[in-house]
C-alpha cells in the first residue's frame, strides 16, 4: 500500500488540552502514512478506528456494501487523515518537546508545536452524511484523567511508601529519606499541582527505589537465547 506526505497548516488550540484558542495560532505538520484511510464509524458517525487502505479496496467494499465507513484521501485532506492516523509511521518523541516543572521539581514534557491528533479529539468528530464532510469546528484534545484519579493514585503512593517505612524503619537512611520523601510529596500531591495552575494529565509522581530497582534489572536483564533446532 502506498505511503504519502504532505504538508499543511492547521489550528491549535492555545495549550495542550486547552479548549479554547484566543490566540489563533497556525502551526505547520508534515503527514507520513497511507495515502488513503479506512475510517469505521459508530451508529452515531462518530469514528472508531482507522485502517490503511487502497482504492482498488475501498471500491470493492462499497460494491459488496460496506459497513458504516468513509474514506479519507491524505493528500486531500492531511488534517483529518492526520488526526486519525496518529503518526503510527514517525515518533512523536522526535518532535521538539514543551516542559512544566511541578512545584516538587518534576517535569511533564509533550509536543510543541502539537500534531493534529494531540490537538483534535478525534472520537468526537462527526461525519456528516448529508454534506459529505466532517462536522466543524473540530473538538479540541481533552485531558483524560481527573483529580479524583490522581487523588487515589496519590493515596496508593502514600500507602506504599509508609508501609515501607515501618517495615524497614531501622534500615539503610538513604531509602528512608527517599521513600519519606515520596510519601510527604503523595500526600500533597493534589493541593500542591492544582494549586500551581497543572491539569490532572500532567501530574508526575516520583519513582520509588523500587521502580528504579526493576527499571535497572530490567534494563540489565540478558536477551533469551534463541532455541537451537
Amino acid at each position: 500500500m502506498s505511503k504519502v506526505t504532505k504538508t499543511f497548516t492547521f489550528k491549535v488550540p492555545d495549550d495542550y488540552t486547552l479548549q479554547e484558542a484566543a490566540n489563533d495560532s497556525s502551526v505547520s505538520f508534515t503527514y507520513h502514512g497511507p495515502h488513503y484511510l479506512k475510517i469505521e464509524l459508530d451508529r452515531n458517525n462518530k469514528f472508531i478506528a482507522a485502517d490503511e487502505t487502497t482504492l482498488e479496496e475501498w471500491t470493492q467494499e462499497t460494491r459488496d456494501g460496506a459497513e458504516n465507513a468513509v474514506l479519507v484521501n491524505a493528500l486531500a485532506t492531511p488534517l483529518e487523515a492526520s488526526i486519525f492516523w496518529e503518526m503510527k509511521d514517525s515518533d512523536v518523541a522526535d518532535l521538539p518537546q514543551r516542559t512544566k516543572t511541578g512545584p516538587d521539581g518534576l517535569q511533564y514534557k509533550y509536543p510543541w508545536p502539537l500534531p493534529p491528533h494531540k490537538a483534535y479529539q478525534k472520537d468526537e468528530m462527526v461525519w456528516n452524511s448529508n454534506t459529505l464532510n466532517w462536522n466543524t469546528p473540530y473538538p479540541w484534545h481533552k485531558t483524560w484523567m481527573t483529580w479524583e484519579g490522581i487523588t487515589i493514585q496519590a493515596n496508593s503512593v502514600e500507602t506504599r511508601a509508609q508501609a515501607w517505612l515501618d517495615a524497614d524503619s531501622g534500615g539503610d537512611s538513604d531509602l528512608t529519606a527517599a521513600w519519606t520523601k515520596i510519601k510527604d510529596e503523595a500526600a500533597n500531591k493534589v493541593n500542591a499541582w492544582s494549586s500551581a495552575g497543572f491539569l490532572p494529565h500532567e501530574v508526575q509522581f516520583r519513582l520509588t527505589p523500587e521502580d528504579s530497582d526493576a527499571a535497572v534489572e530490567l534494563a540489565n536483564r540478558p536477551a533469551e537465547e534463541e532455541d537451537s533446532a
